[in-house]
């Protein structure tokens, strides 16, 4: 009833005619054998050079990285990136370098893979990073969407952590969480993480302060929801479940303290998770439920009715999962405003470019295509941390024009971008900690009372839970340092006895 009054609005949309247009079989891929995890993963993940996929495999956890190109059935002797130790539940490609990506997994590591333009020869085992500090697996992996080297990861210890690639360092460790993370978003200038929780709660966290903005109960049903921030404004977006486990989803003001949603509309009765992908430049949602084949888009307005259901895209093959390609690899001369990589169950992975209905096709439609994000950081990792806020670079698709938004149209390069090593990566005897980084501190969220805790502050006015948690926090702190202080005596040890040698061998 809800969907059907959602086409009597008033508004008219220049998006309610998008359709899905299925490449051919010639340029699609298949053979592939994907992911069966259980975890609510779009196993996916796509950039203007790349498709990769995650794989289904006894013993470690493989992925494929296949270039774009590489069309049609796909050997099993293909190489693959296979450097981890249990599956793999993410993937996720550097926004600012296409070469770069990111896996998480049950090993509960993290690590950076670089790929060579062309593809891989042969397996890749030797990543480029390492990010150790999860204690059990690690379910999600975001790039920080306007700094770089900076990532966020949620993992089945209830932790979020915000991770230094560059020095391979754990900086902000947020705790709180009291069961499973189903999804983490970053805001438009990544200032805000929100997140979803098996609790039912939604979550809007600070990371750099360590607070908690603002929470209360999301979707009701039992089942996993999805979350993300509807671009440049206050307004974030879920799917998730009933109590009669119907499928809904709904928009969300920030401004309001999340005590009610906007709106909140029913979808259908399906029993799959729908995965969630809003495109800031057409204002669009599109829903893709796994078990099904239907992908559904909404327009978000900033007044009532809010979301105006547009369309559906239909199939009656079901998808394991979806991949969408950056705006900037889109065919805008064709009225292309979306690419999904659709995963199927069967092997096969089928693009499908939606387009907007013109009739004079092939012409230049500024309307379709306002300044976009570019691919190039507005500030380092480490300005970020320090405080700094600065959105997205835009890039203007249509004429190769960077837009400022309120920035310098200059772009800002990684202090020290990630690139291939020569040599192998070592194991790390301990987990680097935040205290490589003096201005950052750890903070825990106490995500159940709505307040913040950290280790300063009069201990004394703390309730019993927030002083039982803060004592095990210390008691982990405590037990780092002690072990950071035995790898440093064995590293002063090592060198006076070197120092010894060649001064009694060379008389120094």
């Amino acid at each position: 009833m809800a969907l059907r009054q959602s086409f009597r609005t008033k508004h008219v949309s220049k998006f309610k005619h998008v359709f899905g247009k299925p490449n051919k079989k010639e340029f699609c891929y298949e053979g592939i054998r994907i992911s069966k995890n259980a975890w609510e993963s779009n196993f996916c993940a796509v950039n203007p050079k790349f498709l990769a996929v995650v794989l289904e495999a006894q013993g470690g956890g493989p992925f494929i990285v296949l270039p774009l190109e590489r069309y049609g059935r796909i050997p099993l002797t293909y190489p693959k990136v296979c450097g981890h130790k249990g599956p793999v539940l993410d993937i996720q490609w550097n926004p600012f370098d296409d070469n770069t990506l990111a896996s998480a997994s049950e090993d509960c590591t993290i690590k950076i893979w670089y790929i060579p333009d062309g593809g891989l020869n042969e397996d890749l085992k030797d990543y480029v990073g390492q990010l150790c500090g999860h204690e059990r697996k690690v379910g999600i992996v975001r790039w920080h969407p306007c700094a770089s080297n900076i990532i966020a990861s949620a993992g089945f210890d209830n932790v979020v952590i915000i991770w230094d690639v560059e020095r391979e360092a754990a900086v902000l460790i947020l705790k709180g969480h009291p069961d499973t993370i189903f999804s983490l978003s970053f805001n438009w200038n990544g200032s805000l993480i929100a997140t979803t929780c098996k609790d039912k709660k939604i979550r809007v966290i600070d990371p750099r302060e360590g607070k908690l903005i603002a929470s209360d109960f999301g979707h009701r049903g039992p089942k996993g929801s999805q979350i993300t921030f509807v671009g440049n404004s206050n307004y974030l977006f879920t799917s998730g479940f009933s109590k009669m486990n119907q499928r809904e989803v709904a928009l969300w003001d920030l401004a309001n303290g999340l005590h009610k949603p906007l709106t909140i509309e029913p979808v259908d009765e399906s029993s799959g998770l729908l995965m969630v992908y809003y495109d800031p430049d057409t204002r669009m949602v599109y829903l893709a439920g796994k078990g099904d084949g239907n992908i559904r888009y909404y327009e978000i307005l900033e007044e009532e009715p809010y979301l105006v259901l547009l369309n559906e895209y239909r199939s009656s093959s079901p998808q394991r999962g979806f991949g969408v390609m950056p705006k900037r690899a889109l065919d805008v001369a064709h009225c292309e405003v979306a690419r999904f990589f659709k995963l199927h169950n069967n092997g096969f992975i089928e693009p499908i470019p939606m387009i907007v209905p013109r009739r004079d096709s092939g012409t230049i439609h500024f309307d379709l295509f306002p300044p976009t994000l570019s691919n190039r950081p507005a500030m380092s990792g480490d300005e970020w941390l320090r405080g700094m806020n600065k959105g997205p670079l835009l890039d203007d698709l249509l004429a190769g024009i960077t837009g400022d938004n309120g920035m310098s149209r200059e772009s800002y390069e990684a202090v020290t971008p990630i690139k291939a090593r020569t040599e192998k990566r070592k194991e790390n005897p301990i987990m680097q900690t935040q205290n490589d980084v003096a201005y950052s501190e750890p903070h825990l969220v106490n995500g159940n009372k709505g307040e913040t805790t950290s280790r300063k502050g009069d201990y004394m006015s703390w309730d019993l839970d927030t002083l039982r948690v803060a004592y095990a926090d210390l008691f982990e702190e405590v037990h780092s340092l002690k072990m950071q202080l035995k790898v440093r005596d064995a590293k002063i040890d090592k060198l006076e006895r070197d120092h010894k040698y060649y001064s009694d061998k060379f008389g120094f």
